[in-house]
């Protein structure tokens, strides 16, 4: 069960009906999994043989008479796609699924996960002045009306829009041009 305490999400797991719940955090989770996989892991193949291997046909084959299986990432993961041009989502209806707020090299960024209409499993950043500061908006609101999950379900039957323009870069004095997303609705 995922439960959200001070602003980090932990796992959180009942041990019995009388001992309470056990918190552990991701961190915790993750160390406990290198540790067991320090002690349980070596090398399959020497360097000897990897460096034989040129060809990704080569892999498949040697990999086959080891009797190990190749899989996919793709068998593990939640299906969602990173969109790194939202352009594509200019004028295609979304379902926000949810969104979350992070600081990174550039400063604030909203992370959004959506479904659009045509079933795409999609994630975005918005670091701009435009999506991150509507979800922003979006979020206060519905703290203060007491939502019980402010930074999740919201549909934007307008899918995205754009405001292309130009700017003077302070700390060249070049013009150069920028884009800014926003939610239509």
């Amino acid at each position: 069960m995922l439960s959200t305490q001070k602003g980090f999400t932990a796992m959180a797991k009942k041990t019995d009906d009388t001992a309470g719940t056990d918190v552990t955090t991701y961190d915790d989770k993750v160390s406990e999994l290198y540790a067991q996989t320090k002690t349980e892991q070596s090398p399959l193949f020497s360097d000897d043989i990897l460096s034989e291997i040129d060809t990704p046909e080569q892999l498949a084959e040697f990999l086959a008479s080891q009797g190990v299986v190749s899989e996919s990432i793709e068998s593990y993961g939640t299906g969602f796609r990173v969109v790194r041009d939202k352009r594509q989502l200019i004028d295609v209806p979304l379902a926000l699924i949810q969104w979350r707020f992070n600081i990174g090299d550039k400063g604030a960024m909203v992370i959004v996960h959506a479904m659009t209409q045509d079933k795409r499993k999609v994630i975005f950043v918005d670091g701009g002045t435009g999506i991150r500061d509507q979800l922003e908006r979006v979020t206060v609101e519905r703290r203060k009306r007491a939502h019980k999950h402010p930074q999740a379900a919201l549909s934007i039957p307008g899918g995205l829009r754009v405001s292309d323009y130009t700017f003077e870069d302070p700390k060249t004095g070049e013009e150069r041009d920028a884009s800014t997303f926003y939610l239509a609705e």
